[in-house]
């Protein structure tokens, strides 16, 4: 079996869970479901016992914890060109 490289599972888990909050709380609550439980410490397990625990831990405002908004998209321009140089005035349609 290989050997599980525990820094990159919880890294791994806080990269898909943003509302969680690492406190020690949270964390030793985390850790004794999965020994609770018999489980191994992976990112899988952890999201196993982050939803089985939500209502227990500390968790971030779901609006707090969504991804940035985008900014307002900038208005792009269509600019064509003919013989490398930009075609400006009165532009003929094909």
């Amino acid at each position: 079996m290989p050997e599980v490289n525990y820094e990159e599972e919880v890294a791994a888990f806080l990269a898909s869970h943003r509302r969680y909050i690492p406190t020690e709380r949270n964390k030793l609550l985390l850790l004794e479901f999965l020994e609770d439980h018999d489980l191994d410490l992976t990112a899988e397990n952890l999201s196993i016992s982050f939803f089985n625990l939500a209502d227990q831990l500390d968790l971030e405002d779901p609006e707090e914890a969504a991804p940035p908004k985008p900014m307002g998209q900038r208005r792009r321009e269509c600019v064509c060109y003919r013989n490398g140089q930009p075609i400006s005035g009165n532009v003929r349609s094909l």
